[in-house]
């Protein structure tokens, strides 16, 4: 999945015949998941460093299948 994040801004993913998303790769991680990432790093309590990231794609890619009906 790491290649998918470095290579590809549209995806598409297809299950059991059926389009599930079509479009950008950051927009697939907006549609279907709510939450991010927050890491901060502290030296004697002074944050050094904050960042706020995307879940791991493949994360994301099962979060598609968990919302996909039966």
């Amino acid at each position: 999945m790491t290649d998918v994040e470095a290579l590809c801004r549209r995806v598409i993913v297809i299950h059991h015949g059926k389009l599930l998303f079509d479009g950008e790769l950051s927009a697939l991680v907006r549609r279907f998941t709510a939450q991010k990432t927050i890491v901060v790093r502290l030296a004697d309590l002074p944050v050094v460093d904050l960042t706020v990231e995307d879940p791991p794609i493949e994360d994301v890619i099962e979060q598609v299948f968990s919302q996909e009906s039966p």
